[in-house]
């Protein structure tokens, strides 16, 4: 699916949020069902690959264009690879802790167990890029980049002028935050749960127009005259009322009559001008002779635009100037376009999600009941968790992936509880260690060495409530341990404390049983003056 257009009237400051609204319609959508159903310490895993038109929901063949997929899924499960055209194609097989990479990412099915129970969880990574950190430092630097520019190009214009050195500090600084926290708002929306949200969207979009509200870029008022100014500009090739508006928000920044600025912004009065003026700076900023050198273009000279000759060739002798090989001013303009373009990509990007076909996991857990901790949502009807994320794109095949490039990593995960109940009851006359506080044992006993297990299974059934258990609770060591060393907190520490809980639910008890077992309030702190 190709870039849209259709935010043409919200261009200049509104561009970014126009595209945060754009709604999330691929061409195509693949979907990639996967029901998992754990049987003991397997977990068994069907996937099947399907297609669909957006936005009918029509089924659409898979084609030979999925046979390198295909390919890898296969590979997967240990299977042959199934005939094209067909309808869909699935695959199955039982998996450990290391689940297939299959769609792409990361898998794990794992458990935690003790004698009073087990916890088992599912976590799934699909594809997407978790290196947040590089993302967002390349993103900052690209924005960076883009604010040395403007500095650099007014400058050249503007550096006799009085008021210049006010306008560079605004440029510098808080236009350089201001950009930095804008690119940011629009990065946002590559996170799942804001994309798949209109409300979530709008936000987003509401935020980055408030931001520049407070600011004093615009007003909400003046959205109406901008949205005809930027659509006279880009539809009817009219740009005056823009740059006008341009040109005050200048004279705003940097101080002084309008009237004293008109002279020295003449280069902002026309597209015409401006263009002449942009090339004349940008074809000679290092930045842009870096990337001729890079592309093998260090010295040339071109043909087609005088300002543009004299913008490539200045400071060159008239018989230097003929030994450099000649390009066209077109050919220069396009790869100055290229170039601008990718760096304005990179800054502002969006989630490719508004941009191109899109994938999706369908995916269910069959679980006896309700999970303590997962993401996806609960089918009582079904006895299953659910979910039903996009996931970020495959690469197309022989294209490079872009450097800038990122989508947030999509994650499903879930986990229950198999709590021992004939164990804890005849331990707690009930079932009261579950969830979390399951998992906060299983974890801690799963850590003991094996001398330690066997003494706190002989020393935990010797507990019971009525008999003050805290104390003992709390003074329990293991055998290797050190006696009374200063500031020493015992290994049974942590599940000493779970224990105590489900003794005693309630904190208020909790609190007198401390003391030496009886029931005796602790008493209160000082309230702080």
């Amino acid at each position: 699916m190709k870039r849209t257009d259709s935010a043409d009237g919200w261009a200049t400051c509104f561009a970014a949020i126009a595209i945060l609204v754009l709604a999330a319609a691929g061409c195509e959508e693949k979907i990639y069902q996967i029901d998992l159903v754990p049987r003991g310490d397997k977990i068994e895993r069907r996937l099947t690959l399907s297609r669909r038109d957006l936005p009918s929901h029509s089924s659409k063949n898979l084609t030979p264009d999925d046979r390198a997929e295909l390919e890898l899924i296969a590979r997967a499960y240990g299977t042959k690879t199934p005939g094209l055209p067909r309808k869909d194609a699935a695959f199955s097989g039982r998996f450990g802790s290391t689940l297939p990479k299959d769609v792409g990412g990361d898998g794990r099915y794992v458990y935690f167990e003790s004698p009073l129970g087990r916890v088992r969880m599912y976590v799934e990574r699909f594809r997407g890029n978790d290196d947040v950190y590089s993302s967002l430092e390349k993103r900052r630097k690209a924005v960076d980049q883009i604010v040395d520019l403007l500095v650099g190009w007014f400058e050249s214009e503007l550096k006799g002028q009085p008021e210049w050195v006010a306008l560079r500090t605004f440029l510098d600084g808080q236009f350089r935050t201001d950009l930095q926290n804008f690119s940011l708002l629009v990065w946002s929306t590559n996170v799942r749960d804001i994309f798949e949200s209109t409300d979530s969207l709008a936000e987003v979009a509401v935020r980055a127009a408030q931001y520049l509200v407070e600011r004093n870029y615009l007003s909400y008022d003046e959205l109406p005259a901008l949205r005809r100014e930027s659509e006279d500009a880009q539809q009817r090739g009219n740009a005056t009322a823009l740059l006008a508006r341009l040109r005050r928000l200048i004279v705003a920044r940097a101080g002084g009559s309008e009237a004293r600025w008109e002279q020295a912004l003449g280069f902002l009065s026309d597209p015409n001008g401006m263009q002449v003026s942009w090339h004349r700076f940008f074809w000679q900023s290092p930045y842009f002779k870096k990337h001729l050198a890079d592309i093998g273009l260090e010295h040339f000279r071109v043909l087609g635009s005088k300002p543009f000759a004299a913008a490539a060739t200045r400071g060159s002798t008239s018989k230097a100037a003929e030994s450099k090989p000649i390009v066209s001013a077109k050919f220069i303009e396009e790869k100055e376009g290229t170039l601008l373009g990718e760096l304005f990509w990179s800054a502002f990007a969006p989630s490719s999600h508004f941009l191109s076909d899109v994938s999706r996991v369908q995916a269910t857990l069959q679980v006896s009941h309700k999970p303590f901790w997962t993401n996806g949502k609960w089918n009582e009807k079904e006895r299953r968790v659910e979910w039903s994320p996009l996931i970020a794109e495959l690469p197309k095949p022989n294209r490079e992936e872009s450097p800038f490039s990122f989508e947030w990593p999509t994650l499903c995960f879930a986990a229950w509880d198999e709590p021992n109940e004939e164990q804890q009851k005849k331990q707690f006359g009930n079932v009261g260690l579950t969830g979390d506080s399951l998992l906060d044992y299983c974890t801690w006993y799963s850590g003991l060495s094996a001398l330690e297990k066997r003494e706190w299974d002989s020393f935990l059934p010797t507990v019971k409530k009525g008999e003050g258990p805290a104390v003992r609770l709390k003074s329990f060591r293991f055998s290797n341990e050190q006696t009374k060393p200063k500031n020493y907190q015992s290994v049974a520490t942590d599940g000493a404390s779970v224990i105590e809980k489900v003794i005693y639910p309630d904190p208020e008890t909790r609190r007198m049983v401390h003391w030496g077992g009886e029931a005796q309030p602790l008493p209160e702190k000082p309230r702080p003056k």
